[in-house]
Order: C-alpha cells, then sequence, then structure tokens
C-alpha cells in the first residue's frame, strides 16, 4: 500500500505566501485531516471532536498515534486565524435506515446530531476563508444549510467516491465546500478529479500488516441474521459450499417459497472492486474471513502508515474500535482531493483576495406624475 508520501500525487509544487492554518472540526480519527498534516504549507491546529466513538479508555487513543503533537478538544477551541475547517461530523439522523424508522426529529440547523451543530458552531463562529464538510447526501434534505452557513456560498458534489479515485464505486457522498461570501470568482476551482487509481479487492487487500489486523478465531458466533447465528468456521463452509454466491441467502419470514438476501451480509468478489464498506462483522473478506479494520481502512484508502489501535489484552474490541472508526471517515482520497484543489485556490488568491461583501446599489423608481384629466360632461 502507498505511503503518505507516494499517496500525495506529484502536483505543481509553490510555497505559499503564508502558511495556512487548519483547524479540524468533528473530524473523527483524523483520516480527513491526514495528507494536509503531512504538508509543510499547513499547520494543523488541532481537532475539536464531541463523539465518544474516537475514545479508547476515556482517551482519544488513535488521535494520539498519528497525531502526537497535536492538540484534541473536547470543544470548539478560543483559537485565531483559522484559514480553513475540515470535518465529517456524523451523519446517522440522516440516513436511509433513519428514514425508514420514519423519524420527525430532524433539526433543519442540526441541533439534534452534536457533532454537525459542533461543525456548524465552529465554522460560524472561528470564520474560516474556507471549509469542507463530507456527509450522506441526505443531509442536503434535512437540514437547510443556506441557513446554517449564512455567510458562505456553498458548492456540493454528490456521487460515488470513484470520482476522487477510491475502488468503492457504490459509496455516495456529499462534499459541501464553503467559501466565504464575495469570492465567487473562485468557484471554477470546486471540482471532482481523481487523486488514485481505481482497483480490484484483490489487489487493494494484498500484503496487510500486522497492524490493525485481526482475525477472530474461528468458532466465533456471529449474528447473519435476526435470530440466526453461526460460526465463523460455518460461515467459511457456507461460502465454499456455494462457490458462485456473494450474498448470504435467507428464507422469507412469511412465505416459504421465496428466499431473500441477509441485509449487509457479503464477501467480496477478488476480480471486482469493493462493495461500500460498513463497521459490521457481516463483511467477508475474498478469502471468505471476516474483513479486518486493517482491511477495511485499506478499501477506504488509508495508508498502512496510518496507525490503527492494537491491545494484546483486548484485541476483539479494539478490532471494533477501527472498524468504527475506519468505516466513519471519508475516504483518504477525498482528503488528498481537497488538499491539492487547496494548491489551486491559493495559487488563485483566495487567501488574499478581499470579499466584495458591498451590497449592490438598487435604483430607486420614480414615480411618474400623472395628469389627472378631468372630463366635462357635455349638455346633450
Amino acid at each position: 500500500m502507498k505511503t503518505t508520501k507516494e499517496f500525495i500525487q506529484q502536483v505543481p509544487h509553490h510555497d505559499f505566501k503564508k502558511k495556512l492554518n487548519v483547524l479540524g472540526v468533528s473530524a473523527g480519527n483524523g483520516v480527513i485531516l491526514y495528507p494536509i498534516s503531512k504538508d509543510e504549507n499547513f499547520t494543523l491546529m488541532g481537532n475539536a471532536e464531541v463523539r465518544p466513538n474516537y475514545f479508547y479508555k476515556k482517551m482519544p487513543v488513535q488521535w494520539m498515534l498519528n497525531f502526537p503533537t497535536t492538540p484534541f478538544y473536547p470543544m470548539i477551541p478560543p483559537v485565531k486565524g483559522v484559514d480553513i475547517i475540515i470535518g465529517n461530523p456524523k451523519c446517522g439522523a440522516y440516513s436511509n435506515f433513519s428514514n425508514f424508522q420514519k423519524r420527525t426529529d430532524f433539526s433543519k440547523m442540526g441541533t439534534n446530531e452534536p457533532s454537525l451543530a459542533n461543525f456548524i458552531d465552529g465554522v460560524n463562529n472561528l470564520k474560516p476563508r474556507l471549509f469542507l464538510m463530507e456527509n450522506l447526501v441526505k443531509l442536503n434534505e434535512a437540514v437547510d444549510l443556506d441557513a446554517a452557513f449564512p455567510d458562505y456560498n456553498l458548492y456540493q458534489i454528490i456521487g460515488s467516491v470513484s470520482m476522487f479515485g477510491n475502488s468503492q464505486l457504490t459509496r455516495t457522498r456529499l462534499i459541501i465546500v464553503g467559501i466565504e461570501k464575495g469570492l465567487q470568482q473562485f468557484e471554477e476551482y470546486i471540482e471532482p478529479f481523481r487523486v488514485g487509481d481505481i482497483k480490484p479487492s484483490g489487489e487493494l487487500l494484498e500484503d496487510i500488516p500486522d497492524n490493525g489486523h485481526y482475525v477472530p478465531p474461528m468458532d466465533t458466533q456471529v449474528q447473519i441474521y435476526q435470530g440466526v447465528k453461526v460460526t465463523y468456521e460455518e460461515a467459511k463452509e457456507y461460502w465454499l459450499k456455494h462457490k458462485f454466491r456473494y450474498q448470504w441467502f435467507m428464507k422469507h419470514p412469511k412465505k416459504e417459497d421465496k428466499i431473500l438476501t441477509a441485509p449487509g451480509v457479503y464477501r467480496l468478489k477478488k476480480f471486482d472492486f469493493p462493495l461500500t464498506v460498513r463497521a459490521s462483522p457481516k463483511q467477508f473478506s475474498p478469502d471468505l474471513i471476516e474483513m479486518s479494520g486493517r482491511q477495511l481502512a485499506r478499501i477506504q484508502g488509508i495508508p498502512d502508515e496510518f496507525l490503527l489501535l492494537d491491545d494484546a489484552r483486548k484485541p476483539a474490541y479494539a478490532d471494533t474500535k477501527n472498524k468504527v472508526t475506519v468505516c466513519n471517515t471519508p475516504p483518504m482520497e477525498i482528503a488528498e482531493w481537497f488538499r491539492q484543489m487547496v494548491y489551486k485556490l491559493e495559487k488563485a488568491g483566495l487567501f488574499t483576495a478581499i470579499p466584495t461583501n458591498e451590497p449592490k446599489k438598487v435604483k430607486k423608481k420614480v414615480k411618474k406624475k400623472v395628469k389627472k384629466i378631468r372630463r366635462i360632461k357635455r349638455k346633450k
């Protein structure tokens, strides 16, 4: 797998006029910040994260492994001079599952999702020149984004992450780039482009390192669907018996003659592109073994040098935490695309331009005086 130096492709390099200060707000384990943290043109000020998922034994251990000298804040810090804010707040309330539950507690300002509210507050209080937010497409329908970010022009990119060079053709995301109002001339630079090569599952999962690659005992049970549990050994036998199946079949709960596919249970095809990864023990590699945190990281474009949790005393628990944090982060290709795009924006003068926020003068309409004509009635 590529190291960060190899992953960060050669773009026309130039030294910025000044280092840009970048703050992560609801940026999870820091994958979306990683390429920028390795670039000398940027200063990573820290990450303000409110979600408990990114803590291990009450400490942000995974963050500390990869950003040992960078602060991890439990709230928006009182800092000044932030040029860029980057984040991927939680989007569960706006998922298809929530729609299935017919939830009605959505907030048009995102206040029912603490990490989303944290991101919105961070942008509006620190007022960066530029921000990036990655989320679910449904967020666009559930939240009034223009009202949430009143001082910014918003540019949306919606589609498969493959447009950035990630191999998950089925993973669809919403990318929002916000530029301070009065700087519309820079919108032409907000466009997707690939920063990596799309690869099949077999090639992506070659030569997996030990870090973050936990393989559970084969006699461990996993719930395939409600009421049905099998051991990993039995699951492997199922896949071997049905060589051409890539989804787990189950009997219809009400109709005996019908068969359904168990939701979320599949194995990857070696010569096909990977499906959307999820933090679930029901995803199997082409080798018919449950996928580890490191394998999911590979599919997410995360280089092997990005350290995952390893705990010899609780390997299964550490593996679960790895899967959650790796799957709930944007693919690394989106982070690298943004870094390259910032290069173009800086060269074009975004961070030195003066916003033209003066309201346009509206000419007052002059009412024309109409002479009233008095009509004299003629005598008949």
